[in-house]
């Protein structure tokens, strides 16, 4: 598999030999067998040359993990597989 994305800076939409306006970074691995936590890492580093954190990433990953669109029982059981203290769950308990 082949992920080729480019990225502009729309600051820098002329773009100079210095600061150039966008970037075209190339990936390429055999993903056909790779595990999800290998999907991540891909995107991590395609995020991470877009400019954005490390916080802003985990932060991102947490929203998809845990949002209303997902089943409640889902997000707990996870919660719990990374010792997370879940919003929902903390509330039952102190009543």
């Amino acid at each position: 598999m082949k992920l080729e994305i480019k990225l502009t800076d729309e600051r820098y939409r002329q773009g100079s030999i210095d600061e150039p306006g966008e970037m075209t970074t190339t990936w390429e691995a055999d993903m056909d067998d790779c595990s999800i936590h290998a999907w991540f890492k891909v995107f991590e580093s395609v995020l991470g040359a877009a400019g954005m954190t490390e916080k802003l990433i985990m932060r991102g990953a947490c929203q998809l993990a845990f949002n209303e669109c997902r089943p409640i029982e889902d997000m707990v059981k996870l919660s719990k597989d990374y010792d997370l203290d879940f919003a929902a769950e903390r509330q039952q308990r102190e009543g």
